[in-house]
């Protein structure tokens, strides 16, 4: 008799164990799940590895190409340095100031 009460005692931990486990593992896929539609790609585990996903031409434009534009760098000629958004903003704005002056 105390043999089958320990038995049926094991068998009801091992289930329990079995069916924390299960909710353990839902949980965590629920959270990850959450986070990818937040951030696609993320993975705490995991290591971060950068993508290119702007939209900036990798052709030289026709302002670098005359020379006005930024210089690619001398240390590594393969490597093109293209202007930022910024930039341009703060030329058009110099050409306003200076125009709009005597």
């Amino acid at each position: 008799m105390e043999a089958s009460r320990r038995s049926t005692l094991a068998a009801h931990a091992t289930r329990r164990e079995a069916y924390m486990k299960a909710r353990e593992d839902e949980k965590e896929r629920r959270k990850r799940e959450a986070l990818r539609k937040i951030a696609p790609g993320f993975d705490p585990q995991g290591v971060l590895v950068p993508t290119r996903t702007s939209s900036v031409p990798l052709q030289p434009t026709e302002q670098q190409a005359s020379g006005s534009g930024t210089p690619s760098n001398p240390a590594n000629p393969g490597h093109r340095h293209t202007r930022s958004v910024m930039d341009d903003l703060v030329d058009h704005l110099a050409a306003l100031d200076s125009g709009g002056k005597p």
